[in-house]
């Protein structure tokens, strides 16, 4: 039994699989099981079998669904407060408060002792007022909270004076005049971006205004040709006109962090001591807290603040009020907080500390990495989130290097590489005369010989640190890396810091000198591999552009216009196909993030996105199995990586075999017939193989049958038009625009051919149709067709 007669029922599944439904439920192992069976059935359709490998695969769908992303990780960014890492590590006193808080209920609102309600912030307010000399204190979700209700509390509909020096903006895109005009306060600006005086705010303040506010840059710093109106004297001038004063810490800190030889920032304390009415600050940055926003001040106003039905909105649950009630105790005692208050212990933390355990690590690491080198290197960081910004810590990092190599072992000159291999025409490859070819170095030399690179040079650096014999040694051990492939003639060069690199640099001139002019009348192509503020860089793939030039972004589709060129690092008024290219890009939706690596830059009319991609893929030897139906990957081409599968259009690909393929991508990308592509595994840690784009339509049905594969087979040959002609009628404008043919190379193209109602045909199969009784198409010449819905791939005169 096989094909569809061997699939499985649902019911038969999940009888087979009984400790899958135990452990994920049988609605959500029915559920997956359904889908499993429809990929299964896509599967053979193509001609894979698929019923063996269902319970396996059911069992990996179901495990994955399971997973989470948010898991613990390692944090090796030298970033302690990281804000894409959750900020603050807690207290072990606050994760056990917490745990305690989830496990029971607790006396959130409830007054033990009068027996009556009482309010969540009882629970913090006395420890906020002995540790700042407030006069009362509550708590909201966040500083951005605490600013937003304090704003709209004593801000609605009226003035909020600031300093234009002080409109910050932070992480996720949150700006002080956004949270104003969300507060519902109208915003009034004084003073300059570096320069603001008392004169200033006396006279911004009218009988519209609401309050004065001072925002702590804790995420920037003004230098130079400065300054601020102090937080006393701010304060003395608002009261003197009887106008609130909030001072918005931002980070916030409760100690005087010098003490531990880091920057001293004013601490709230000092804030509420200097007069300010309402202080706003973070908890879950240098304060070592969960996340929350505190604001302390004058008893009055905070009880304002708690009449606001937006309180109830932004208010903590238990879990956070516990744990934050545990961090607040530990400040009681101060002198031990280093040892409490994890944020506050790895800040403070000694260089010979860090440097020791970097030291013991290494050889740890070494032992994981045999094939590695692990050496300890002196580093500097920032604290994180916007606090102390001009400040770093010392740190110390291990360095994994290939074994006596100058390249780390990542996988970023990989991704560097395949983003600026497509353009280029002349591969440099260095290698390393006391190392000889390293894995990696191998690894390019594959991807350049899936690109179909022919002329390159290798360097033999460090030639002076090896005897002859090593150098005899590693030129063979090269020569057999390159033979059979495009470089197998590639001059290898010695190179060292003895000999320098003259020879190389005079044998890379005459390379330059050989290299023969791309062809510049071609469609315009350029593939973007770097956005920034003067928009668009990357390598001019085809045709050529100038300034006022139209062009569309894909595959977003965005149009823009050509405002500046440079090329080859140089103002130009034009950029040609193989020069490296920076467009000033101009439109209404032109903006850096509507740009991205990947994207290309091309003429208007070549704008066509694809996800389904008929294509040549040859795979590397060093692949430890064939690769199948719907076999997962990350596909590269250009600058463009995407998530894709490969669908086989014939046999099992074998390792160091070759084959076609159909390609269908997690998302659309803007392609062109004759890229180059390869392809990586998912992970990112080998490369499969590459090839070549055939037919940026490929059907998602019938992509098997014999005229789908002699039309794929037709797209290869030298002349392809002709001999896809020969196999069906072809759409014209889509065969020109598919492989950027300019008007010229498009007539070129189709002078053999007749051409009605936008349909290239062969002259024996036109003459054919005109002759057929009755004739495939009404009129009385072939060339001014009646019809012109006329199906062509319907005739029966081919």
């Amino acid at each position: 039994m096989s094909g569809f007669r061997a699939l499985p029922s649902v019911d038969q599944l999940l009888l087979a699989l009984p400790d899958q439904v135990d452990r994920h439920g049988r609605q959500a192992v029915t559920r997956t099981a359904r889908l499993r069976l429809d990929a299964a059935r896509a599967a053979i359709r193509d001609g894979a079998a698929e019923a063996a490998r269902l319970p396996h695969l059911l069992a990996a769908d179901l495990a994955a669904a399971a997973a989470t992303q948010l898991r613990p990780i390692l944090n090796l960014t030298g970033t302690v407060l990281h804000t894409n890492l959750g900020r603050a590590i807690l207290a072990d006193e606050a994760i056990a408060a917490a745990t305690a808080a989830m496990a029971a209920p607790l006396a959130l609102e409830y007054d033990l002792t009068s027996g009556g309600r009482g309010q969540r912030d009882d629970h913090l307010r006395g420890l906020l007022c002995e540790l700042t000399g407030a006069e009362d204190a509550t708590v909201v979700n966040n500083n951005a909270a605490a600013v937003l209700i304090a704003l709209n509390t004593f801000g609605l509909d009226r003035d909020s004076i600031v300093s234009r020096g002080e409109l910050i903006e932070i992480g996720g895109a949150f700006r002080m005049p956004d949270i104003m005009a969300r507060a519902g306060t109208r915003l009034v600006e004084v003073g300059t971006t570096n320069r603001t005086h008392p004169r200033d705010y006396q006279d911004a303040i009218t009988d519209r205004t609401g309050l004065v506010l001072k925002v702590h840059t804790s995420n920037y710093r003004i230098e130079g040709f400065t300054a601020e109106v102090a937080a006393p004297e701010l304060a003395a001038l608002a009261r003197q006109a009887g106008v609130v004063m909030l001072n918005d810490l931002g980070a916030g800190s409760l100690v005087d962090l010098s003490r531990w030889g880091l920057r001293r920032e004013p601490t709230v304390a000092e804030a509420v001591a200097d007069g300010a009415d309402l202080i706003t600050f973070s908890g879950d940055k240098l304060l070592g807290s969960p996340q929350a926003g505190f604001i302390v001040g004058r008893r009055d106003l905070i009880a304002r603040i708690n009449r606001n039905p937006m309180k109830r909105a932004l208010r903590l649950d238990k879990i956070r009020i516990a744990a934050l009630q545990a961090t607040l105790r530990l400040y009681r005692d101060p002198d031990r907080l280093p040892d409490r208050l994890p944020v506050l212990r790895m800040l403070s933390r000694a260089q010979a500390d860090i440097a020791a355990q970097a030291a013991r690590l290494a050889p740890q690491v070494a032992a994981l990495l045999p094939d590695h080198r692990v050496t300890t290197t002196d580093c500097a960081s920032q604290m994180g989130s916007g606090s102390l910004p001009t400040d770093t810590i010392f740190l110390a990092r291990l360095r994994i290097t290939g074994t006596g190599g100058d390249v780390p072992v990542h996988e970023r000159p990989i991704h560097t590489m395949l983003a600026g291999a497509g353009g280029i025409d002349l591969a440099l490859l260095v290698v390393a005369c006391d190392d000889g070819m390293m894995p990696q170095t191998r690894e390019h030399l594959a991807i350049l010989q899936l690109l179909g690179l022919s002329r390159g040079l290798v360097a033999l650096t460090k030639a002076d640190l090896a005897d002859a014999d090593r150098r005899t040694q590693v030129t063979a051990q090269i020569r057999a890396s390159l033979a059979g492939g495009g470089l197998a003639e590639a001059p290898i060069i010695p190179v060292s810091s003895l000999t320098g690199v003259g020879a190389l640099r005079h044998a890379l001139i005459r390379a330059e000198a050989q290299t023969a002019a791309r062809a510049a009348d071609a469609g315009f192509r350029l593939a973007v591999d770097r956005s920034f503020t003067l928009q668009g860089a990357g390598t001019a793939l085809s045709g050529r552009v100038a300034i006022g030039d139209l062009v569309t972004i894909s595959p977003s589709g965005t149009a823009a216009r050509v405002r500046g060129i440079h090329a080859q690092n140089r103002p130009a008024t034009e950029g040609l196909a193989g020069q490296r290219c920076a467009l000033n890009l101009a439109g209404e939706a032109v903006a850096k993030d509507a740009i991205h690596r990947g994207d290309i830059v091309l003429t208007p009319a070549l704008h066509a996105p694809t996800d389904r991609i008929d294509a040549r893929l040859s795979v590397l030897e060093s692949e430890p199995k064939p690769i199948g139906t719907w076999f997962p990957a990350r596909l590269h081409t250009h600058a463009t990586e995407v998530g894709a599968r490969i669908v086989l259009l014939s046999d099992p690909i074998a390792p160091g075999g070759g084959g076609p393929v159909q390609i269908v991508l997690d998302r659309p990308i803007a392609a062109t017939i004759g890229d180059r592509f390869i392809l990586r595994d998912v992970s990112a840690s080998r490369t499969i193989g590459g090839g070549h784009f055939l037919d940026l339509r490929a059907p998602a049905r019938k992509r098997r049958t014999p005229d789908r594969l002699a039309l794929i087979a037709a797209a290869e040959a030298p002349e392809p038009l002709a001999a896809m002609l020969a196999t069906a009628p072809v759409d014209a404008t889509v065969f020109a625009r598919d492989r950027a043919l300019s008007p010229a190379q498009t007539a070129a193209a189709l002078s053999g051919a007749v051409v009605i109602a936008g349909l290239a045909l062969s002259p024996p199969i036109a003459t054919r149709c005109s002759r057929a009784s009755p004739p495939c198409w009404p009129g009385s010449t072939p060339r001014t067709p009646t019809c012109p819905a006329w199906d062509a791939s319907a005739c029966a005169c081919r």
